[in-house]
């Protein structure tokens, strides 16, 4: 690693560390170090700065919704108010039962559709204890 890599906000773990080594080296060969630098902390910016949220809704049918959002709360909201899914639209209200944080969309875009492909009873493993 660089020089000052340590002093990165939040002090990456080693995983992190390793993870962002293997996208830097995907990303950049043959970089100076000063490029370096910087080029992890725009990675640990763009990771930390706009979660998205995969998430679970109970419809007032009893089904349930999977979607993603970068605004859970907003999103809830919207749903709620008729403006979501074409699907949650005639089944209000809905209740939010699970989130799930990711850093990047990719992450959870892929989280979502492997959710949306379980059977209810697996779904249901993930909120209730």
């Amino acid at each position: 690693m660089g020089p000052g890599f340590e002093s990165l906000p939040g002090h990456p773990s080693p995983q992190l560390r390793s993870w962002l080594r293997v996208v830097f080296d995907t990303l950049s060969e043959g970089t100076d170090e000063q490029s370096e630098e910087v080029t992890i902390l725009q990675l640990l910016c763009i990771m930390n700065s706009n979660p998205y949220y995969v998430y679970i809704l109970e419809c007032s049918d009893g089904s349930y919704y999977t979607g993603i959002t970068n605004n859970i709360d907003n999103r809830i909201k919207r749903h709620n108010a008729g403006k979501g899914s074409r699907y949650t639209r005639c089944r209000l209200p809905v209740k939010l039962l699970y989130k799930e944080k990711h850093s990047l969309y990719k992450l959870a875009f892929r989280r979502e559709i492997e959710i949306k492909g379980w059977r209810r009873q697996k779904k249901e493993r993930l909120f209730k204890h």
